[in-house]
């Protein structure tokens, strides 16, 4: 959605700047226009009401279980839970939706596992503060690449992230050590 809502705001830049002389905004360029935004807001509306089928289902799904909700303390505890999964995972996908750009990921030249150990340091000593692990993810998911992996799954990661790995401790390490030694000869100025 971003990069459709960039492209059309690049044509329209692109044809203000055209020539002054000349009349930029025919019927064709007017058309191109209208289309691209047509059918993005025909996209949007497409998955608002995808997304309001799935809150209505759950409303539904509620209110029939609500009534009849065991008193068992663990089934109880299993119903919030599955609230809770089904709540987060729908704005999670919102978000996604609305905010995602596919034109700003980053690329690390590190291995996954390197990225991960590198984070923990990072939360462990305080420089990256987070209640929980799932922003964190989440961004590495969305924005983040390695040479080898255009893409970083989110599951992946938070499995792989508690895994201790000799090889990435080293080479982490090695990072840092380089970075300090910069740091000490002086940063370039600009």
């Amino acid at each position: 959605m971003s990069k459709q809502l960039d492209r059309i705001s690049r044509e329209i830049e692109r044809v203000w700047d055209t020539d002054r002389g000349a009349i930029p905004w025919d019927e064709t360029t007017l058309r191109r226009l209208n289309d691209g935004l047509s059918d993005l807001i025909a996209e949007t509306d497409s998955q608002l009401e995808e997304w309001q089928l799935e809150v209505d289902a759950r409303q539904e799904l509620q209110q029939r279980i609500l009534c009849a909700l065991p008193e068992a303390e663990r089934m109880k505890r299993l119903w919030w839970n599955e609230q809770h999964a089904f709540y987060a995972d729908l704005v999670e996908r919102m978000d996604r939706h609305f905010n995602y750009d596919e034109s700003a990921s980053v690329t690390f030249s590190m291995t996954t596992l390197e990225v991960l150990f590198l984070v923990r340091l990072l939360i462990e000593e305080g420089v990256i503060q987070t209640e929980t692990l799932r922003p964190v993810f989440r961004y590495l998911s969305r924005y983040g690449h390695t040479e080898r992996h255009s893409k970083l799954s989110y599951d992946s990661l938070k499995k792989r992230y508690s895994l201790r790995h000799e090889g990435s401790r080293k080479k982490v390490k090695q990072i840092l050590m380089n970075l300090i030694r910069r740091i000490d000869q002086g940063l370039p100025r600009g």
